[in-house]
C-alpha cells in the first residue's frame, strides 16, 4: 500500500497539476538543481551557481485555494471564554485515512522563468559542455503563498483541534491559511504532518529534465502531469517524483 506521502502526492497532483512541496514548510526556488528521492526534491544547486542567467515572470492572477481529502472541517465556540472581547473558537479536523490533508493557501501566484525556450537552450549548451549532469532537474515554477496551512494525516485516523480567535471571520467554512486567525494547538490524536499559517511558503512546484533523444541530442521533458506543453516538453507524470 502506498505511503501516506505518496498518497498525498497523488491526490495532490492529479488534481492541481503541480507537485506539492515536501515537507510543506520547505522554501523551493525557480532555478534550484537536484534531484526526487522519495517524494521530495533535494537540491543539490543554483542556474546562478553554474554561471546561467534568467528573469522571472509572475505566471498567473493571485488566488486564494483551499481543498482537502479524506478530511472534515468543523466549526465550534469554545464555551469556557470568559468574555466575548477574548473568546475563542475550536476548529475541529478529523482524517479519516493515510494521507489524509487540509491545503489553504492565501495569496498564491505562480512563478515562471520569462524565456523558457531560452532557458532550454542554455541547459542543452551547458550539457553539451559537460556542465549539467542528466539526472539533474530544474525547477521551472514555483507557486508562492503569502500565508498557508497544511496539515497530513500520518495515519490511518487523526483529529485535531484547534483554537482560533472569534469574530466574523469564523462563520461558513473558512480558509485555516488566514495569520489573523492565530491558530494554536489544543489537542490531538493520532499522527500528523502539520504547517499552522506560515507565512512566505512555497507549498507546490514543477520542474524540467534532459532527456536524449533517439538521434543523441538532447530536449526537454516536463515533469509535470499536464497532457502536452510545446514540441520540446514531454509529459511524465509522478513515478519520478515517488521513484515508481
Amino acid at each position: 500500500m502506498p505511503s501516506p506521502v505518496k498518497l498525498y502526492h497523488q491526490e495532490m497532483q492529479k488534481n492541481l497539476g503541480f507537485f506539492a512541496t515536501w515537507l510543506p514548510g520547505d522554501l523551493m526556488r525557480l532555478g534550484d538543481i537536484g534531484v526526487l528521492r522519495d517524494g521530495r526534491f533535494e537540491k543539490q544547486g543554483s542556474l546562478k551557481e553554474i554561471g546561467i542567467a534568467f528573469a522571472v515572470a509572475k505566471a498567473g492572477a493571485v488566488q486564494d485555494v483551499s481543498y482537502s481529502a479524506a478530511a472534515e472541517k468543523r466549526i465550534a465556540a469554545s464555551a469556557d471564554a470568559e468574555a466575548a472581547a477574548f473568546a475563542r473558537t475550536n476548529i475541529h479536523l478529523r482524517f479519516s485515512s493515510e494521507g489524509g490533508f487540509i491545503f489553504d493557501a492565501l495569496g498564491m501566484q505562480p512563478l515562471e522563468f520569462k524565456e523558457p525556450m531560452k532557458m532550454a537552450e542554455s541547459i542543452v549548451g551547458a550539457y553539451e559542455r559537460n556542465r549539467w549532469k542528466k539526472e539533474w532537474l530544474l525547477v521551472d515554477t514555483v507557486y508562492t503563498a503569502k500565508s498557508a496551512t497544511i496539515i497530513v494525516s500520518q495515519g490511518t485516523s487523526a483529529d485535531i483541534v484547534l483554537g482560533i480567535k472569534a469574530g466574523d471571520a469564523v462563520a461558513g467554512m473558512l480558509n485555516l491559511a488566514n495569520p489573523k486567525l492565530g491558530l494554536s494547538e489544543c489537542s490531538s490524536s493520532g499522527q500528523t504532518i502539520q504547517v499552522l499559517g506560515q507565512q512566505n511558503l512555497t507549498p507546490l512546484y514543477s520542474c524540467v529534465r534532459l532527456r536524449p533523444s533517439v538521434l543523441g541530442r538532447v530536449s526537454v521533458e516536463k515533469l509535470r502531469g499536464v497532457t502536452r506543453v510545446d514540441n520540446a516538453l514531454a509529459p511524465v507524470g509522478l513515478t519520478d517524483l515517488l521513484n515508481l
